[in-house]
């Protein structure tokens, strides 16, 4: 993911584009493979009811925000195993995050998207 970021921010450099007036388009992805020894994946943190993510602001400063999000019925005991293997540092995930609107105000921003998980399908099945 930071090549793919990398990348781009040099493409708008040679084409003389201010990254500070970058817009989001239709929608925006971040993702990053899944690590055993990260407890799951570094940057895309699953919890019960909560998913931490890092964020990077333009002067580079890091944040971990969470978010609550809300899963579906049918999800939950996958979730919860995704969540207990990882945490043992049993089990890696890769995730991302999907942004597909975002409203900036002065104080404030609201941003909606998706959390998606990928799961072999044996996995899944077994559960």
């Amino acid at each position: 993911m930071a090549k793919l970021i990398y990348s781009t921010l040099q493409s708008a450099k040679k084409l003389g584009v201010d990254i500070q007036k970058l817009e989001l388009s239709d929608w925006l992805l971040f993702q990053c493979e899944g690590e055993k020894d990260k407890k799951g994946n570094q940057n895309i943190r699953l919890y019960k009811d909560k998913v931490e993510v890092l964020t990077f602001d333009y002067s580079k400063n890091s944040e971990r925000i969470k978010l609550d999000v809300k899963f579906s019925r049918g999800y939950r005991k996958v979730l919860d195993r995704i969540v207990e293997l990882s945490v043992s540092g049993k089990f890696a995930y890769p995730a991302r995050v999907i942004v597909k609107e975002a409203n900036f105000y002065p104080h404030s921003m609201h941003v909606f998207g998706e959390i998606q998980v990928m799961t072999r399908l044996d996995f899944t099945m077994k559960l």
